[in-house]
């Protein structure tokens, strides 16, 4: 669990429950397991001494539920995919993506592009003298979509399963 998660949900667990409670600061110092056994036990603890305001228990799982669904809606354009029998793998590389072939020498690299109208993501490669690639996916979880030389030929594209 990150960090700022957790601090956000001891703050809005003092703020639901009204008594004073020390609970240690899950820094960095803190491994993670304990940092959310304090937040457990200062929640637990809290339940039974005084009532505690619903307005704020009901915040306070609006933004767990909100944290909890985000990661399921966007992925991350990165890992192994195949184009046909071809295998490639893709790496974040500062405000690029790295591309290296299975079958070929060296790598290319590609720019997200922006969005289309009808909710397709754009990858472009670099600039050069001779015309670019395109990577064009169906949704924000970069599983499937296309691959379009810069030819203009066109091949479907799967992230590779693990």
């Amino acid at each position: 669990m990150p960090e700022f998660l957790l601090r956000s949900m001891l703050a809005g667990a003092i703020r639901a429950f009204p008594i004073k409670l020390k609970v240690p600061n899950p820094g960095s110092h803190m491994k993670k397991r304990d940092a959310e056994r304090s937040l457990l036990s200062a929640l637990s603890c809290r339940v039974f001494q005084k009532q505690p305001n619903p307005l704020a228990i009901v915040m306070l799982l609006c933004m767990i539920l909100c944290f909890a669904i985000q990661p399921a809606r966007a992925g991350e354009f990165e890992g192994v995919y195949r184009i046909g029998k071809t295998r490639f793998t893709v790496k974040p590389v500062k405000m690029a993506y790295q591309v290296r072939w299975a079958k070929g020498h060296g790598s290319m690299f590609f720019f997200f592009s922006r969005e289309t109208p009808d909710g397709k993501y754009l990858f472009v490669s670099e600039d050069g003298k001779k015309a670019k690639d395109n990577f064009l996916f169906d949704d924000s979880l970069f599983l499937s979509g296309t691959f379009i030389r810069s030819d203009g030929k066109q091949f479907p594209v799967r992230k590779a399963v693990k």
